[in-house]
């Protein structure tokens, strides 16, 4: 790794990429293996394999909060708050329907089939970001970290 790009074995080009650990500096580090993967969706992601030392326990806290999953709001807190179901989703789902209703007329083993089907994989990562990044806000308001 130099200067924000990756250098691997038979790869003609360096790579860049996003570091997204922001307490570890990646000039820094030495990993000691590195993974590469693509999703359906065509998106290429790549794994460090750091040996660091365990980081230090959170102080304890001595509040706590009742959490109930619900089907009218996504969910209710002990403390009384209703949080609702992000409105974002619902784009995300129509969509993967509309490409999907138009992948099931393509003729398979088309070219427009196969275009076809990276959209409709493109729309599922899409719908799938969207959950994950409510859900780690939400873990995230729960339990903030010091």
């Amino acid at each position: 790794m130099k200067d924000g790009s990756l250098y691997l074995a038979k790869m003609s080009a360096p790579l860049r990429f996003v570091w997204s650990w922001r307490d570890i500096d990646p000039a820094a580090i030495n990993p000691t293996s590195v993974t590469m993967a693509r999703d359906p969706a065509g998106r290429w992601f790549v794994t460090f394999q750091l040996d660091v030392p365990d980081p230090a326990p959170h102080p304890s806290v001595d509040q706590s909060v009742g959490v109930d999953l619900g089907l009218t709001h996504f969910a209710v807190l002990s403390t009384g708050e209703k949080v609702p179901h992000p409105k974002n989703w619902e784009r995300h789902e129509r969509r993967l329907k509309r490409w999907q209703r138009r992948l099931a007329k393509c003729q398979r083993g088309s070219a427009n089939r196969v275009k076809r089907a990276a959209k409709v994989a493109r729309a599922h990562a899409g719908v799938a970001d969207a959950r994950r990044d409510f859900l780690h806000k939400f873990s995230t308001r729960l339990a903030p970290s010091p």
